[in-house]
């Protein structure tokens, strides 16, 4: 992957590197003493081989940074793994001049967006030597997560969309999927309707009182929201969710039927991790003008056992 890509932002512009953008920015740069205590000296023969070097290495993809049309640095993603959707990323400026102008800031998020949204990735890693303060104030400026250091590096993770769990919070809908039952989750293994290798469904332990016995159907594995859910995933998903409808009008003798999913506060998500709402719908019900209510179990046990039985019969007939 070496095409021609420009990623312009106010300040600065990324343009993928050439051999002659190469060799500009070693000519201009100029050893950061928080990274080595020798000077650097431009060697032509060595940077030639070191631009055929990483060009050839499709793991790597190196950007120059540009101010007014002049080098100011180089920025590269590498270990990129598109099986499991994560890379890591250096920045280099070329020399004191041009630090502390916002350059290194912009060329991250730029270089942070196109990985997201153009190449797909989800997660990006970096490090910083413990004593460079201003790199790891810029990382966490653009909102690098500190994950852990040793005796030499603070390691840094940025997730594609950034988590609206808090510190230290325990995934009621993982332990559901998980068939764990404690003080940390109100769903019982009793409510659960289906569940396979890819989703779980469940009558949920809320209601609003004219929509007894709705589901959620979620992903056994972890995704916060819809933009982290594999396409995968989304399809069986749906298609269950079709499944749990015909249920419901067949077993609940309802209206009609509703489902809503919620993503991030302002999208009035509070658990965090993605979910589908099915409703039973009836005329009138005013479902968006009630407030939910806590059920019993032994009210939940009714709906669960119809729509099981349902399915099962379902499931059977196929």
């Amino acid at each position: 992957m070496r095409e021609n890509k420009t990623l312009r932002g106010e300040k600065v512009s990324l343009e993928v590197c050439t051999k002659e953008s190469w060799h500009e920015f070693y000519k201009s740069y100029e050893s950061d003493p928080m990274m080595s205590t020798t000077s650097y000296i431009y060697d032509f023969e060595r940077v030639e081989k070191s631009y055929s070097e990483k060009m050839n290495d499709n793991t790597r993809l190196y950007f120059t940074i540009f101010h007014e049309g002049a080098v100011v640095g180089q920025i590269y993603l590498k270990h990129m793994n598109r099986e499991n959707k994560r890379t890591e990323f250096g920045i280099a400026l070329t020399n004191d001049s041009v630090k502390g102008k916002g350059f290194g800031t912009e060329a991250i998020q730029l270089l942070a967006n196109y990985a997201f949204f153009t190449l797909g990735f989800e997660y990006i890693f970096a490090d910083s030597v413990l004593r460079n303060v201003r790199s790891q104030y810029v990382l966490e400026k653009v909102g690098f997560v500190h994950t852990r250091e040793d005796s030499v590096f603070k390691y840094y993770k940025l997730s594609r969309f950034n988590s609206h769990a808090p510190e230290g919070y325990i995934c009621p809908f993982c332990l559901v999927a998980e068939g764990i039952e404690n003080e940390n989750v109100l769903t019982k293994q009793s409510d659960i309707i289906y569940r396979d290798e890819y989703i779980t469904a469940f009558i949920c332990a809320g209601w609003w009182e004219n929509n007894k016995g709705h589901v959620l159907i979620i992903p056994n594995r972890h995704f916060e929201n819809l933009y982290e859910l594999p396409s995968e995933y989304s399809a069986k998903i749906h298609d269950f969710e079709k499944r749990v409808a015909i249920a419901m009008k067949q077993e609940y003798k309802c209206d009609g039927i509703s489902s809503r999913q919620h993503n991030e506060p302002a999208g009035n998500q509070d658990v965090w991790h993605y979910h589908l709402h099915v409703f039973p719908r009836y005329k009138n019900d005013n479902l968006y003008g009630m407030d939910r209510r806590a059920t019993t179990v032994e009210e939940r046990a009714v709906y669960a056992e119809m729509l099981r039985n349902y399915l099962l019969c379902d499931a059977e007939t196929k």
